[in-house]
């Protein structure tokens, strides 16, 4: 297992096209991908499979295993216009998937949001890119982060 002291990054339910491993992986120590073998590939194309892990498999399931350790980052990137990315989000409330001040982004088309009515996350931030608004999700005060718009940063170099 790595080290607590480095990030930990999950992308459950991501699609080829959705990665930016370079961005992601960048600041990270290790991450977790759920999705296609093409993702495989693809870390390998960037030099960054020694990095990565690629879990075949149902992301919910993966999300409920109770070995996982917590995630400093669980990124959200689901196919749109199915409300995937809220039923991915809502049960990141329950159990211990996030680190304490860990956050949660989710890439959503704009017309998806809706408020999602959570008790220990809270929205923090969003941004729109185009047709892609990013929501960025921080645990609340009683979880141990930050609470409140605007106090989360994001290093996307």
């Amino acid at each position: 297992m790595e080290s607590r002291s480095a990030p930990r990054v999950t992308m459950p339910r991501v699609s080829p096209e959705d990665l930016r491993f370079e961005r992601e992986l960048r600041p990270s120590a290790f991450a977790d991908f759920v999705g296609q073998d093409t993702i495989k590939d693809n870390l390998a194309h960037t030099g960054l499979a020694g990095r990565a892990r690629v879990v075949r498999g149902d992301a919910f399931a993966f999300l409920k295993r109770p070995d996982l350790e917590p995630f400093d980052l669980v990124y959200v990137a689901p196919p749109q216009y199915k409300g995937l990315w809220a039923k991915t989000v809502r049960p990141l409330e329950e159990g211990a998937v996030l680190a304490p001040g860990g956050l949660v982004v989710a890439q959503i088309h704009p017309k998806e949001y809706q408020e999602l009515g959570l008790e220990t996350l809270v929205l923090t931030d969003q941004r729109r890119y185009g047709s892609t608004m990013l929501c960025f999700y921080g645990a609340t005060a009683e979880k141990g982060g930050h609470q409140g718009r605007g106090d989360t940063e994001v290093d996307v170099r």
